[in-house]
This record gives structure tokens, C-alpha cells and sequence, in this order.
């Protein structure tokens, strides 16, 4: 690993200083450069970082993270021989802003500091010890750095990393602090010395030079002991180490394979770093203080996507962390010996190099210690979600694949370039070692892994062993089936076919039985249940398995499809047969129009097994298959044909709950138990093997169905936030692929449609258009709704669903195929209608969603064109359809605007959402929802809006904590893109008093905007000058909602700025801000546009 110095810019401006009198003699030796000391001057120092950083993508800019926003410089009298308790500070010199510095004719800038001569002195300095936000104590620094009196006592001297506030400040599972790993602003603390060489190292030993005066110009001068002036510079180097990790797929899936890293955290960071870098660092002090992440998702994953790939990234930085194991591997052997203890492959061709090798450092203990490495060393952990559909398996077999899985991989890796010498020597041997024993976080490092993802064929062996681990740095939940079935939150199902020939075949080989596993927010767990030898079963009347269930197509035990039954089926697009012709229970409920009943998954296990019983014995009896491929059967005894194919229709109920299915009690209040949760699963018909460690699991399944839960802003009541009575969810995806029928007059919409309402937006499109939805539909029906969309066209921009093809494909009519008719009328009532489209002010608030959904609405995979839309319910007579743009964040367009393309809009995409909690009371007519229901919102405003010169708090009590930001005091935030860490929100933030704007009150620029919350300032000392910014996107959003309009400057096309850079403009630079007089979010040049600034500034006295 090679390092690269950051460069630094700074400024100066003279505020603090002390010097003394160095010692009046000194021994002179030989051609030893001697030279009066103790007389006054100024030294001028050029302050820089030296070669610039390797690239890497980041939440601040690369150009800010060489920023110095403050500097403290020392001047160390190195006169005596002593250590660092004999060497005083001779001057130095506190520099609080550095906003106006000159610079040299490299760019770096200069400083000077009133000092003394001296023959031996050593120059240390510190940067941005008031502006590094992500620290606790830095008025505490400043303070100890004010008060050193010699080199050891700045040596002492620690930095703390502030935790992140949210739910709880621990984590869970540890009780250890959560540390701060992002940075939202440039100013990172940095330390260094002065220094002749460009190269210079932080760890290595710092240079000492004489301080030589010349009486003439008043000047002191650096030069060596050999009289020669050096020309050096103060070179700062961060105390934090950053990390970017890339997870990929392998290159030899095939095509429909995907990983999604659905999360990641960080352990055993060190909360203390000593500024001054030393050889004993806290780590090995045994004071030292560790902590880490909670799982972090949302835009704390980036995702890019080439060629149908996806690959996930992030970033993190951290301070260093130099612990070595306690006993490394010196030697070929030891590593050998190690890998037959642990039943791992040792090849003798690849030997310790080998990715066998490096399974040690994660192998644990039986008390979940680590065996060989530091139990205090820096580790990830990646959890994510794969997925195969041509996964081979033992015997030849290929099945789908899906697994929920973690690896574990920890920081180092390596080697040579990564410590200050080899543990094991210099020969290539020993430096492979050295990279197999290393665990170091060294500070000013970039740190770049690339994990890729072939396959769960670890974790499968692993849990069929029962206790050989092949890479104990993965374990995971891993299920092979010839079904596999994900749905998304809303009512969903599907047409299955099962060979009985291929389900015996599949028992034999795999040993699956009888059986079936489900997990659920309320099965504390996996649960199984298996059929008992009498044809009964081991099942809780209280499990949570009621939300499938299936309905037999077939006539009888014989598997017969009747015509009636296949035209029914047809009708329906390949998506099985509607819920409107089944019923629940007995079979006196059967009618002409409701022939089949529902099944649950002991029934369908039970059924299952008879049917195979017959099959078993008719092979026996030595009967041969007959028939065509498509349609095979056994000719029983009688003459009727045992056909071998069984239908069936897999129904999933909405991933919602109002009542606990295992106490019985209900509530408008359990959303917060499932949603934003795992998905909730069965398996049927399956067999499973767990490892012996209990962390990983092996099923094989004849079927496996898998569900989504409802993704929602909201907090589920954690620490600090208030539970929301009416709130709303949102789908994980699109299942239609954004093709739809959208129009500039936007046909089955109603004229009278809200803005905020997209429930009653809805019903009034479909109720009120219902001769058009009829026409379009050839009924009012959930099967009307899915049969322009059938399962082999669901995503085509074709559109070859009946009967009028993509004409129909209205985004109202796609909400009908997210409801059921559960009272099996024949059509969608209104009190069906729980999925509906949102409202343009609910998909401007989902722009949130991106800081903490698994599937936000801006995902780059999905971006066909130019822009990424979703067609909102908001429709508006002179306008047309409201559009949201999400690669713009919460930007509007409208169908009738010229900016909305023919492009845009034939790859519209919609996502359906649900009201939780307290639900309207539907109405007969509009409004549909009533006339009081309305949504929560995300945040307060304190005092009532309305008055202008006022402070107003803005603080987010209902949002989950986490999509908040941590808290910063002092600066700007960073530069950054809308979906990056700075753009979320604080908890709370103040509002300043009064909108600025330039000279005689005119429009400014994005630039200008920025300066005027600098320099803005509310208090008569000014006190508060530096605290003030321009507020980021979400900020300036919940202005626009929470804002009176006397508050808003209302001028045609001007625009208030936000801090938040739009990432998608190719030919200039724009930012997010908000246009009052459209009430709409716009992205804006910075240069061409001009507007006004209201400033903002975190608030944490709550």
C-alpha cells in the first residue's frame, strides 16, 4: 500500500501567540552550523500536504478534504538531549480562520509566527481543531494545545470522534459507542511537522533544523547545521484512514443473477486517536476506547449499474488501529498446520496465498472469539441478498437459488507498506505472510477492496457438514427450490405447475420432506411444521402461516383441468386463477362462479403426499408413463387417467397487519413491527440443515415464497420520535418495468385531484372514470387490471395485454392489480382500493426514502433515458399529470410542460403505496377518504409559522432516525450530490430571521449565496458568525411545506438555494433550490439563475 499526501490550503489571521528565549549557549562541534540565539523575529512557514490523494469517490470533495479551515503552529526548542519532556515549546501560534492566507507560487499557503533563534528546533502543527465536526471534544483540544508547555504534553494530547445520534447512542448487541464514519465537511484533523522532504512520512522521525535570524530584514530563517537554507514545508496529514469497498457479482452468473448489499457496519473502531502520531499508540496502551456502526443502508450505499450489473460501494473513514495478533504465523508450517486443524484445503501449489489461507483471520472461537486474529481489530461485516436462477446443485440438479447472507471480512490485508517493518522478515515469503497477519489501519492511508460474489456454495456445504466451515467469513440463510416466488408488499400471485415425477426425484436425492418453514415478524424465528405419519401435523393453531394459501386446480385426486377452469385461467395473463372464483372454507361455501377452495400449506401438504402415495404404488404395480411431454399421465386400474402435472394458484396477502396472529389483539399501530422489515418466507415441501455453529442454514424446497415489506419514512416509535397514527408506505418495485400509457391529457384522472391525497386521487381516477376503465378494460376487475399486463408482457413496452394492448396501460387502472377482491363481487370496491397511486407532495416526501429504503424511487439501474420519472395521482387542468423527476430528488415536472420528453415519458415509472395506521373511513362519493383525513407529517415548525423576523425551529419528530445526518456546529456542509450523506437532515435546525440577498437588495448567485451565510451573523458580538450555511435539500423541501407564504419571495423564476449540487448536469454546474412561485423543488444553474438565501443552521438544544 502506498500513502499520498493530501494538499492543504489555508489562510491567516493573527490571534494567539507565545514565544520564550531560547538557552544562551550552545557547544558548537566542528563545521556545526552555531548561531546567536534569543533574537526576536517572524518565521515564515509554507503549510501543504504534499502529493495529492489517490481518487476516490467520497461524501465531501476531493479539492475540500485537503481544505484547512484553521491552523495551530508550534516552534519546539530541541536544544536539549533529552526526551520530549525536556523540549519546551519555544513560540507558537493559534490561527482560528484561515480565510484570506496568502500563498506561494505553488499554491501552498504561508503563515507566519514570531519566534526566537534557535540551533536545534522542530516544528509541529495541527489543523482544523475547531471546524473537524465529526470530533467531541475540540474545544477541549484547543484548550490542551493552548496549555502545552513541551513536546511530550502535545504528545498526549487525543482527538475523540463524536458518536451518531440515533435511536439509541450503542450499539446493540455491544454497548459500544457509535461512531461518527462519515464526513460531511472538508475539514478533517490533520497534524504533521516541518519538513525538507516532499515524501515525508507520518511516521516517520521529524526532521530538526536551526533557527538562524537575519538582523536586517527582521526575518528567522531555516536552515540545516551545514549553514544550507531549507527550503521544506509544514506537511499535515490526516489522523483518518479511508476505506471505499466495491461489491460486485461474478462475471460467470448467468443473466438474471444478482447480489444487493442491503447493508453494512463497521466494529472495534477507535473512538481516541493521539494527534501527534507516536510509536505507542492507544491501541496498545490499554486504555483504548472502541466502537463502531449500526447497520447502515440507504444512500450509504452507491449504486452504479453497466451492462444489467449492479454494483454496490462505500465509504467510511476511521481513526487508526495498529493491533497485531498475538501470535502470528512466522512460517509456512504454522500457516499448514493451521489450515488441517481447521479442516481447511491446503494445496501445495498456492499454499498460504491461498483464499484458504485467508479464512483464518475470520475463524472463530466456539464463544464467538476470533482464533488467530486481534480480538480488537477493525472488521465489516456486508449483509446482502443473492440471487441465482440457474444455481447447480449436487446431483446435477439446477434450481433457483436465494439466500440472506453476511460476510465478515476484516480491515488490513495488506502487508508490506501497511506497517513500519515486517513482522516476519523481507523475502517474498515472508512479506505474503506479513499481508496474511496484517490487521493495521495506518492514518492518512486510502484503503480500496473489491469483494465479488460467485456463488453461496460455502455457506451451502458448510451447513449440510454440520461443522466444517470453508469460509468462516461468510454464513447466510441459503434455500435451492424449483419455485421461487418474490413478491412484493401488495397482494400478489402467481400460476404454479408441479411435476409429480420431478417432486419424488427431488425427495430421493435431497431428502426434503413433508414439511414446511415459515418467518415472520410475529414467528419470533424460523417455525416448522411437518405432516405426521397419521396424515396430521405438528402446526400451532397461533403460526403466523395465513397470509398463503393455495387454490388446486385440478378437479379431483385424478389432476383433470376442466375447460371452465382453463379459460378462467387464461383470462388472467398467466398470473393464475382470480381470487373472485375460490372460497375460504367448507365445501358447502362451492358455487358455479366460486368452484375451488383455498388451501393452506398443510392442506397442500397433505394433498401433496396422498397424491404421491398413488404414484409410488402404480410404479410399483409396474405401470409406465404415458401421454404427451406436455401432458403425462398413468392409466390406473379403472381406465381414469392419474395425470402428473397439478396446478395451482398461489395466492399472498398484503404484507400488512392489524391483528397479531399469534396473541390475537389488534391495533392501528403494528406497522411499526413490519415495516422496513426482513422479508417474511415459507418453504414448502422442503428439507433444511443447519451449521453446527447455528448461524447458517441450508433448505431445500419444492417451493419458496418471499415478501417484501412495506417500505415507510416513519419512525417506528424510536428513542426521541413520536409514533405516527396516519402514516404511509410505499412497494419495492414496479413489476410493470415503467410502461405505461401516459398522456399529456392524462385520461382516467380526475381534474379535482389533491395534491397530498393519493388514495382519494385514485378512487376518483378509476370510480369516477368508470364507463373509460371499462372500455379500456373490458371490466372493473382485478382481473381487468392484470390482463393488460400478463405475465410473459409485463414489462414490455409493447404492451401485447387485451384488449386495446399499451392504450390501456393507464397508471390508475396498474393500482387495480396491487388490491384484491376479497369479498369475491367481481370488482374492486372502494374499500378494496387500500394500494394506491401517491400524490405529488407524498412521492416529493419519498425523496427522503432514499436515505434509508433498501429500494428507493432513484435507483440507476432503472434510469432508461435522461431522466427517471414516476407518474404521481396529481393532476392539474392547465398542467396536466404531476411528474416526479428522481434523479433530480423532489423535482416536479408536468405532462403539458415542454421539459417532460416523449422519452420521459414512455419509461414512467409508478410505485403504488398504503395508508398505515389509523385508516379513513371511506366515503360513497368524493372526497373518497372524507374531508379531515390527512397524513402526518415528517416534522413541526415551532413557533407557528406566520411572522416574519423570526427564528423558526424545524425539528423531524416523526422521520426514523435513520435518515437523519449527524449534527454539525460550525461551517458548511460539504460539497455534495442529492443523494449523498450531507444532503439528509438534522434532527432539528434553525431558520435564520430574514432572507439575504446582494447589494441593494438584489438577486444573487449560487456563490454569492453561499458567501452571505458565511459572513451572516444574528448576535450584536457576532458570535455566531461561521455557523450559519445554506441549507441542503431536505431543509429546503421542508421549508417549502412548512412555510407560510409571506415568508417566500414570490418574483417569477427566482430562487432560494440549498447547498445541494445536482449530480445529472453534464454542461453546468446546478443546484437544488426552490422556485415559490411554482411551490416546486427546481434544479437551477448556479451561475445563470440568480435568487436569495434563507440560512440555516443545525439546532441541538433540544
Amino acid at each position: 500500500m502506498k500513502y499520498k499526501d493530501i494538499p492543504v490550503w489555508s489562510i491567516i489571521l493573527s490571534f494567539f501567540f507565545i514565544f520564550a528565549s531560547c538557552r544562551d549557549e550552545m557547544a558548537g562541534k566542528g563545521g556545526v552550523l552555531e548561531v546567536e540565539e534569543g533574537i526576536p523575529g517572524t518565521l515564515t512557514l509554507s503549510v501543504t500536504s504534499g502529493n495529492p490523494a489517490l481518487h476516490v469517490v467520497t461524501r465531501a470533495s476531493e479539492e475540500e478534504e485537503k481544505h484547512i479551515s484553521s491552523l495551530y503552529v508550534f516552534i519546539l526548542d530541541m536544544t536539549s538531549t533529552g526526551g520530549p519532556a525536556t523540549h519546551p515549546v519555544l513560540s507558537r501560534k493559534w490561527f482560528p480562520d484561515t480565510q484570506s492566507f496568502p500563498r506561494d507560487v505553488s499554491g501552498n499557503i504561508q503563515v507566519g509566527i514570531p519566534a526566537v533563534s534557535c540551533n536545534s528546533v522542530r516544528i509541529f502543527a495541527v489543523a482544523n481543531l475547531n471546524t473537524a465536526n465529526q470530533l467531541s471534544n475540540n474545544k477541549e483540544m484547543l484548550e490542551a494545545f493552548h496549555n502545552a508547555a513541551n513536546e511530550a504534553e502535545l504528545e498526549s494530547i487525543t482527538a475523540r470522534l463524536d458518536v451518531f445520534k440515533t435511536a439509541t447512542d450503542a450499539e446493540p448487541e455491544s454497548g459500544r459507542s457509535l461512531a461518527l464514519v462519515d464526513r460531511l465537511q472538508g475539514s478533517l484533523l490533520s497534524a504533521g511537522h516541518y519538513s525538507s522532504s516532499p515524501d515525508y512520512s507520518p511516521y516517520a522521525s521529524a526532521e530538526q533544523f536551526v533557527l538562524d535570524s537575519d538582523v536586517v530584514t527582521g526575518r528567522l530563517i531555516m536552515k540545516k547545521t551545514t549553514g544550507e537554507i531549507v527550503n521544506g514545508a509544514i506537511r499535515l496529514h490526516h489522523l483518518d484512514a479511508r476505506f471505499n469497498f466495491v461489491v460486485k457479482l461474478a462475471d460467470r452468473l448467468p443473466s438474471g443473477a444478482y447480489f444487493k448489499l442491503k447493508s453494512w457496519k463497521v466494529k472495534n473502531l477507535h473512538m481516541r486517536s493521539f494527534v501527534h502520531w507516536q510509536q505507542d499508540s492507544p491501541c496498545s496502551s490499554g486504555t483504548e476506547e472502541l466502537g463502531g456502526t449500526t447497520d447502515m443502508n440507504g444512500n450509504y450505499i452507491d449504486e452504479t449499474s453497466a451492462d444489467g450489473k449492479v454494483t454496490s460501494s462505500f465509504t467510511f473513514y476511521t481513526f487508526e488501529n495498529r493491533h497485531a495478533p498475538a501470535a502470528p504465523f512466522m512460517s509456512v508450517d504454522k500457516v499448514k498446520t493451521a489450515m488441517e486443524a481447521e479442516g481447511l484445503s491446503w494445496n501445495e501449489d498456492s499454499g498460504f496465498t491461498s483464499d484458504q489461507a485467508y479464512m483464518l483471520r475470520e475463524k472463530k472461537n466456539p464463544d464467538g472469539s476470533f482464533k488467530y486474529a486481534p480480538g480488537n481489530a477493525a472488521y465489516v461485516v456486508l449483509k446482502g441478498e443473492y440471487y441465482n436462477p440457474a444455481e447447480k446443485v449436487l446431483g446435477g440438479i439446477t434450481q433457483q437459488c436465494s439466500a440472506t447472507v453476511t460476510y465478515l471480512i476484516h480491515l488490513g490485508y495488506i502487508g508490506e507498506g501497511n506497517m513500519e517493518k515486517s513482522m516476519a522478515g523481507s523475502s517474498s515469503e515472508q512479506r505474503e505472510l506479513d499481508k496474511l497477519n496484517d490487521y493495521r489501519i495506518l492514518r492518512n492511508s486510502n484503503y480500496t477492496y473489491t469483494v465479488t460474489v460467485g456463488g453461496v456454495d460455502n455457506i451451502r456445504v458448510e451447513a449440510e457438514a454440520g461443522g466444517v466451515e470453508n469460509q468462516p467469513a461468510a454464513e447466510g440463510n441459503v434455500v435451492d427450490s424449483d419455485f421461487d416466488f418474490q413478491a412484493d408488499a401488495h397482494y400478489e400471485q402467481r400460476l404454479v405447475r408441479l411435476n409429480l415425477k420431478s417432486v419424488v426425484a427431488r425427495m430421493n436425492q435431497t431428502g426434503a420432506g413433508y414439511s414446511y418453514t415459515v418467518n415472520t415478524p410475529f414467528t419470533s424465528g424460523p417455525v416448522s411444521v411437518t405432516l405426521q405419519d397419521d396424515g396430521g401435523s405438528d402446526r400451532s393453531i397461533m403460526l403466523d402461516d395465513g397470509w398463503v394459501h393455495f387454490a388446486y386446480l385440478g378437479n379431483d385426486i385424478y389432476g383433470g383441468l376442466s375447460e371452465t377452469l382453463h379459460r378462467r385461467i387464461e383470462e388472467t395473463g398467466g398470473y393464475g386463477l382470480p381470487y373472485t372464483y375460490t372460497y375460504d372454507l367448507e365445501p358447502g361455501e362451492s358455487s358455479v362462479s366460486n368452484p375451488v377452495q383455498l388451501w393452506g400449506p398443510v392442506a397442500l401438504l397433505q394433498h401433496l403426499k396422498s397424491w404421491i402415495n398413488i404414484y409410488n404404488a402404480e410404479l410399483a404395480k409396474g405401470k409406465k408413463i404415458e401421454g404427451r411431454e406436455e401432458d403425462p399421465y398413468i392409466v390406473l386400474d379403472g381406465g381414469a387417467y392419474f395425470y402428473l402435472y397439478r396446478y395451482f394458484t398461489v395466492y399472498v396477502d398484503e404484507y400488512y397487519y392489524i391483528q397479531d396472529p399469534v396473541t390475537g389483539t389488534t391495533s392501528n399501530t403494528f406497522w411499526m413491527r413490519f415495516c422496513n422489515a426482513a422479508d417474511r418466507t415459507m418453504s414448502v415441501f422442503q428439507g433444511m440443515d443447519t451449521s453446527a455453529d447455528g448461524h447458517s442454514s441450508y433448505t431445500r424446497s419444492g417451493m419458496n415464497i418471499r415478501q417484501r415489506s412495506i417500505q415507510t419514512l416513519y419512525s417506528p416509535g424510536q428513542s426521541g420520535q413520536q409514533l405516527t397514527y396516519k402514516a404511509f408506505g410505499i412497494e419495492h418495485t414496479d413489476e410493470y418495468g415503467g410502461n405505461y400509457n401516459i398522456t399529456s391529457d392524462a385520461p382516467m384522472l380526475s381534474a379535482s385531484s389533491t395534491s397530498a391525497d393519493g388514495l382519494d386521487n385514485t378512487c376518483r381516477g378509476l370510480w369516477d372514470n368508470k364507463v373509460l376503465v371499462i372500455e379500456a378494460l373490458g371490466e372493473f376487475t382485478w382481473k381487468g387490471g392484470n390482463g393488460i399486463f400478463p405475465v410473459t408482457d409485463r414489462t414490455s413496452d409493447s404492451g401485447a395485454g387485451w384488449p386495446m394492448a399499451r392504450s390501456s396501460r393507464y397508471v390508475n387502472v396498474a393500482a387495480l392489480s396491487r388490491n384484491r377482491d376479497n369479498n369475491r363481487n367481481g370488482l374492486i370496491d372502494l374499500d378494496e382500493i387500500v394500494w394506491y397511486v401517491p400524490a405529488k407532495e407524498q412521492m416529493m416526501h419519498l425523496y427522503v426514502g432514499t436515505f434509508l429504503m433498501d429500494d428507493p424511487l432513484y435507483q440507476a439501474r432503472l434510469q432508461k433515458g435522461d431522466n427517471l420519472c414516476y407518474a404521481t395521482s396529481t393532476f392539474d387542468a392547465s398542467k396536466g399529470l404531476a411528474i416526479l423527476v428522481a434523479n433530480k430528488g423532489a423535482a416536479i415536472d408536468w405532462m403539458k410542460d415542454g421539459s417532460f420528453s416523449e422519452t420521459d415519458r414512455k419509461n414512467c415509472y409508478i410505485r403504488c403505496a398504503r395508508n398505515l395506521g389509523t385508516p379513513p373511513v371511506m366515503q360513497a362519493y368524493a372526497p373518497y377518504t372524507g374531508t379531515g383525513y390527512a397524513h402526518e407529517g415528517l416534522a413541526f415548525v415551532s413557533p407557528a409559522p406566520g411572522s416574519t423576523g423570526v427564528n423558526y425551529i424545524i425539528t423531524y419528530n416523526k422521520l426514523s432516525t435513520t435518515a437523519l445526518r449527524s449534527y454539525i456546529g460550525v461551517g458548511s456542509l460539504g460539497s455534495h450530490t442529492q443523494f449523498q450523506a450531507a444532503a439528509r437532515p438534522y434532527r432539528s435546525f434553525i431558520t435564520a430571521k430574514q432572507l439575504l440577498y446582494g447589494a441593494g437588495n438584489s438577486p444573487v448567485t449560487w456563490n454569492e449565496a453561499r458567501n452571505l451565510c458565511y459572513n451572516y451573523s444574528e448576535q450584536t458580538d457576532r458570535s455566531d458568525k461561521g455557523t450559519w450555511r445554506l441549507p441542503n435539500s431536505c431543509e429546503a423541501m421542508a421549508m417549502l411545506f412548512k412555510f407560510t407564504d409571506n415568508l417566500w419571495d414570490k418574483t417569477v423564476g427566482r430562487v432560494m438555494w440549498s447547498c445541494t449540487r445536482y449530480s445529472g448536469s453534464a454542461l453546468s454546474v446546478e443546484y437544488i433550490g426552490v422556485e415559490y412561485d411554482k411551490q416546486e423543488i427546481v434544479c437551477a444553474p448556479g451561475t445563470d439563475v440568480v435568487g436569495y438565501a434563507r440560512c440555516v443552521r443545525d439546532n441541538n438544544d433540544e
